[in-house]
């Protein structure tokens, strides 16, 4: 004898189905309100930072304005032109991260479009490419950078331009997330099949549970010592898609207060 009757059985059926349509739609809700949040976060994050910059490049230039008039009546004009140079320093220094942050959106739409792709893949000498890249900040921070390696010459098929992307985001990470004056160390392994490349500094560490979110899109590790660092929170998730588009891996070793390492593989 059946426990139920047809009808009640289709009734019943009929209730759990529904029921999982009602789940599956606040599922649905739940995720569209999350990703709106982290829209509306990050266009006021945008704005903001867009903002910051923008507002130097025009105080400095109205004060070399001021300047360049006050040096043209005296006779003694070389403290003026100092004073113009370190203006123009500073508003170089804007317009970069200017160009930088808008560089980033743009990759972010190519990689939310699926258009984002390796065009220019040859062989490059990544020991040469960090080297570059170790000389380009040392000139622009008080921070010693260093390259380790025991090899001259290691050579990896990429796409030069966004490799150098990678690195040069995750040292200024390493940079950003540091008290003045720390080290940061780069250092590149041949192993085996593959070249790992560690970006390794004696910053402020992040939590297991900030570092499961570090390569998320907008994602930014919250901390008292981090909540003035500047940035969008997409230069971690363009290096994912770069590194994973060139078949390589990209991970993060860190603990609180003891610093970061990042590491990246690519194939040889």
């Amino acid at each position: 004898i059946p426990i139920l009757d047809i009808e009640k059985q289709d009734t019943i059926r009929y209730m759990l189905v529904s029921a999982l349509d009602v789940t599956e739609q606040n599922q649905v809700r739940q995720e569209m309100e999350r990703l709106n949040r982290l829209k509306d976060e990050f266009l006021s994050l945008a704005s903001h930072e867009l903002r910051t910059p923008l507002t130097s490049i025009k105080g400095n230039a109205e004060m070399l304005q001021r300047n360049l008039k006050r040096s043209s009546k005296e006779e003694d004009q070389s403290t003026g032109i100092g004073q113009a140079q370190h203006i123009l320093d500073s508003i170089t220094h804007q317009v970069k991260r200017l160009t930088g942050m808008i560089n980033e959106m743009l990759d972010i739409t190519r990689i939310h479009n699926e258009q984002f792709e390796l065009k220019n893949r040859k062989n490059v000498n990544i020991v040469e490419l960090a080297r570059r890249v170790v000389e380009q900040h040392n000139v622009t921070t008080d921070h010693p950078i260093t390259l380790e390696t025991q090899q001259e010459e290691i050579q990896v098929n990429c796409d030069e331009a966004h490799i150098e992307q990678v690195l040069s985001n995750l040292i200024s990470n390493a940079i950003k997330y540091s008290p003045a004056e720390k080290p940061v160390v780069i250092g590149i392994e041949r192993t085996g099949d593959e070249v790992i490349v560690a970006v390794r500094d004696e910053g402020h560490g992040m939590s297991e549970e900030q570092q499961a979110h570090v390569f998320e899109r907008f994602y930014r590790a919250h901390s008292e010592e981090n909540d003035t660092v500047e940035g969008l929170g997409l230069g971690l998730y363009i290096a994912h898609e770069i590194i994973t588009q060139h078949g390589g891996r990209i991970c993060v070793e860190s603990k609180p207060g003891k610093g970061s390492t990042f590491y990246f593989s690519l194939p040889l």
